[in-house]
């Protein structure tokens, strides 16, 4: 599981991205990453197994 934030300034609502799957690629992220997802940038504030 993961806790994303949009980056940036603003205290937004933070958004819990479970994934899952047997055959799901290995999946290398860090805390401080930034991801964009349907044209918002994101941060990935915490990992969780």
């Amino acid at each position: 599981m993961l806790t994303l934030k949009p980056a940036g300034r603003g205290n937004w609502n933070a958004l819990y991205m479970a994934i899952e799957g047997a055959h799901l690629a290995p999946l290398v992220v860090r805390i401080g990453d930034i991801w964009t997802l349907s044209g918002i940038r994101y941060r990935i504030v915490s990992v969780m197994p």
